[in-house]
């Protein structure tokens, strides 16, 4: 089937491209206003490094499709109060993910693992880390996290928020061998960095429950909208019994026979009960 198209803007940088858990301060910091862009003084800091417009991407107003403005989109939507998606915060998490630095070695990134091509996942059983073993799990897709309603995340669900996750494969001695308090030493004193994380935060500061927070911004906002999907569900007329779902007119007839196998159990398939919804994530077993 088409890969989801997914919302964000493309990053160009220079660089191309988990077990333990990480404690977040007690009291969260407050996001300040997102309403800036960066200023020529910025820019002259930025683009030697980075291919950043003065106008940030716009991760906070995008268009979502009817599905994805219902109650039960709303009531699964894991975003947490204190840490909503900005401009500036998801554009520092963005950076972030495509940046090897935040591996030992410099070599591996975010996006070594999940990559954009591959609907954020990995196409690889197991991915490899920065000393060339493998993971004992696949690397799953990020799209539409945001919708998993409980927050948990990992296969064995032990991170308890996505603020949580994102820090622990940089700390995995296979896959980014990090500390996070050698992380923040080594970003600290790079300047583009340090207007990043103050347009993002108010401050130049940087710290682990920031490098958290930014990454988890950007990580929401990779929602899939204008899959082939998406545009069938909605012509479709937003069909609210799954186990019910007509044809698709956009389908082909074998993209509906497994539409049919999907939603409707024909040859004896259910996957719609782990992955259900317009989203395709289910927190239930």
């Amino acid at each position: 089937m088409t890969r989801p198209t997914v919302i964000l803007l493309a990053l160009a940088l220079l660089w191309s491209a988990c077990d333990r858990e990480t404690d977040l301060e007690e009291t969260p910091e407050q996001i300040p206003a997102d309403t800036s862009t960066f200023s020529a003084a910025d820019l002259q800091i930025l683009t030697p490094v980075l291919d950043l417009k003065a106008l940030p991407f716009n991760y906070t107003d995008t268009r979502l499709p009817p599905h994805y403005q219902s109650a039960e989109a709303y009531d699964a939507d894991n975003t947490p109060e204190d840490n909503p998606i900005t401009n500036m915060g998801a554009t520092l998490g963005r950076v972030l993910f495509y940046d090897p630095q935040l591996s030992q070695n410099n070599r591996i990134s975010c996006a070594s693992c999940h990559e954009q091509g591959a609907a954020f996942s990995d196409p690889r059983r197991f991915s490899v880390g920065l000393n060339g073993e493998r993971t004992k799990r696949n690397s799953m897709t990020l799209i539409n996290s945001r919708y998993y309603e409980n927050g948990h995340f990992f296969w064995d669900e032990r991170a308890a928020t996505l603020e949580a996750q994102v820090l622990l494969p940089i700390q995995d001695h296979i896959e980014m061998g990090m500390t996070l308090e050698d992380l923040v030493a080594k970003l600290q004193p790079l300047d583009y960095y340090q207007v990043l994380f103050t347009k993002a935060f108010g401050s130049e500061e940087v710290t682990a429950e920031r490098i958290a927070r930014a990454l988890a911004q950007f990580t929401r906002s990779i929602v899939s909208v204008n899959s082939k999907f998406d545009r069938g569900f909605v012509a479709a007329g937003l069909p609210e019994d799954e186990e019910e779902m007509p044809n698709f007119p956009n389908f082909t007839d074998q993209e509906n026979l497994g539409l049919d196998v999907f939603y409707r159990g024909r040859n004896g398939a259910t996957c719609l009960y782990c992955h259900g919804s317009p989203q395709h994530v289910n927190d239930e077993a």
